[in-house]
């Protein structure tokens, strides 16, 4: 009845992706350019992640109930739960954290995000998304020990180095925080550093033509403001 259903919704704590789909709706349209606002992509955050689950809810769409939930969360926490991957291992951890970022700044709420480490649960680590970020990139996407041991794996080693930058783009168009730094310590780390580019010019040609696009992308979509103008004369040069 209409009492039953009415409680039911005030209920609901359980939300996810519609039955049969997949993902929090965001990385499709970072991977194919579909996107000219963050706007969109917090948009697409709240749509595709709108069905409510729970006794007699088995993926009912539930697109107000959701807003109302991230409209008036004071944070998110997401978990991690073993070491074998970190947040720029792939796009998504942007997808649902910065994703959660960008939906709630789009209703008009600044929840904070965490990121939980739980690979060891007799020391749990709470981290800001922005202190995890950091972390990451400083340990090792842009840490030349780190990238001197993917060298020794030829091209499979050349698509991973590539692959943190994939992830770095994502955070930067999801969340509200500039990543300048850390796009600046990737480039120099990487297609800034001779050796380094040089490998990746031999080993995994289309790994660096991938880098060379996502950094043209970012600055074009302003997400990345480089501190020397000759970073931008390289990539523009090399994309020619």
């Amino acid at each position: 009845n209409l009492d039953e259903a009415a409680f039911r919704a005030a209920t609901v704590r359980i939300y996810g992706s519609a039955p049969g789909a997949y993902g929090a709706g965001v990385s499709p349209l970072l991977e194919s350019g579909g996107w000219t606002a963050r706007d969109e992509l917090g948009a697409s955050y709240l749509a595709a992640s709108a069905s409510a689950y729970g006794q007699g809810l088995d993926g009912r769409p539930d697109p107000e109930g959701f807003s109302d939930r991230v409209r008036t969360a004071d944070a998110l926490v997401h978990a991690q739960d073993h070491s074998e991957v970190d947040l720029l291992d792939s796009t998504d951890f942007a997808a649902h954290e910065g994703g959660f970022l960008a939906a709630a700044n789009r209703l008009g709420a600044e929840p904070g995000v965490y990121h939980l480490d739980t690979a060891d649960p007799e020391t749990p680590r709470a981290r800001t998304l922005n202190e995890e970020i950091a972390r990451i990139v400083r340990g090792r996407a842009a840490n030349p020990a780190w990238i001197a041991g993917m060298m020794r794996h030829g091209y499979r080693g050349g698509a991973e180095i590539a692959r943190s930058l994939e992830g770095i783009f994502a955070f930067a168009a999801t969340m509200p925080d500039r990543l300048d730094r850390q796009f600046d310590l990737i480039f120099d780390a990487t297609l800034g550093d001779s050796a380094v580019d040089g490998f990746l010019r031999e080993n995994n040609p289309a790994a660096r033509g991938a880098m060379i696009d996502r950094l043209n992308e970012a600055v074009d979509r302003s997400l990345w403001q480089p501190r020397r103008n000759s970073t931008t004369a390289i990539l523009r040069g090399d994309a020619e």
